[in-house]
């Protein structure tokens, strides 16, 4: 089954990438992966994704300094967050971002796909 979704996924542990765009391939999904977000502007500026998956910290850009210069572009892709971080008020600035729709702990669980897949499904 292929769906008609594209998915950016910014994320710099290359395990992790790997690993996530073949279980979102799985499911019948694009996606488009890259490292850092300098490497996700002109992804976002060429392209239509659906749904934006986005590591909180990375080399270059991480993924706070993504969101802040989507909002300065006015891109509204909804966005998911991927972040080791527990400290809340970090991961309060997230929540300011009207396009962040849900923050997903690393590491990934079943029950953090799963809730992805019901995104991606409608």
């Amino acid at each position: 089954m292929t769906l008609n979704k594209h998915i950016l996924l910014v994320e710099d542990q290359e395990i992790l990438a790997m690993m996530t765009q073949a279980w979102l391939e799985d499911m019948g999904v694009t996606v488009t992966t890259v490292e850092n977000g300098i490497k996700a502007k002109p992804e976002l500026i060429n392209n239509h994704f659906d749904l934006i998956m986005t590591d909180l910290l990375m080399p270059e850009l991480d993924g706070l300094g993504l969101l802040q210069w989507m909002q300065e572009k006015s891109i509204t892709t909804p966005t998911m967050v991927i972040s080791g971080i527990s400290d809340p008020e970090q991961l309060a600035k997230l929540r300011k971002f009207p396009n962040v729709i849900q923050i997903l702990e690393k590491p990934l669980t079943m029950d953090q796909l799963i809730d992805v897949q019901h995104y991606i499904l409608g």
